[in-house]
């Protein structure tokens, strides 16, 4: 099963396909969008019993964990992905630029990069290179 991790940090779909493979179980879609796969299984969600920044979001996939960032992280991290089974992902912070602030910095260890203020404004903040792949804008 892949599912597709937006480059904000919240998983927007269970039924993704990958195109090509970047490392471990990190994969690009025909769209460049990223796609992590997990174990096939069913799907549940956090409840009301659990804090906010997590409820109603996927909890399991099969017997694959999902956390979320939490209070004790920076405003632009709370409620975002942070572990996809063993897989960890990553953000930037508010030291880095506007740009890129929030924005998937790693999954696992592969470095996403955006394009920043040096280039054309349609380009700003959209991906540039997932690990040693370039995304043309």
């Amino acid at each position: 099963m892949y599912i597709k991790l937006s480059y904000n940090g919240s998983i927007v779909s269970t039924s993704a396909y990958p195109s090509r493979r970047i490392s471990g179980n990190l994969y690009l879609d025909s769209y460049n969008e990223l796609v992590i796969e997990v174990p096939d299984g069913s799907i549940s969600y956090y409840d009301y019993d659990n804090p906010s920044y997590c409820r109603g979001k996927i909890r399991y996939i099969g017997n694959c964990f999902i956390s979320y960032n939490d209070d004790d992280f920076e405003s632009c991290k709370v409620g975002k992905v942070r572990y996809i089974g063993n897989t960890f992902v990553s953000y930037y912070d508010s030291d880095d630029g506007s740009y890129c602030r929030g924005k998937v910095r790693y999954v696992d260890n592969t470095l996403i990069t955006y394009y920043d203020d040096e280039y054309e404004s349609y380009k700003v903040g959209k991906v540039r290179y997932v690990g040693d792949t370039y995304i043309p804008a």
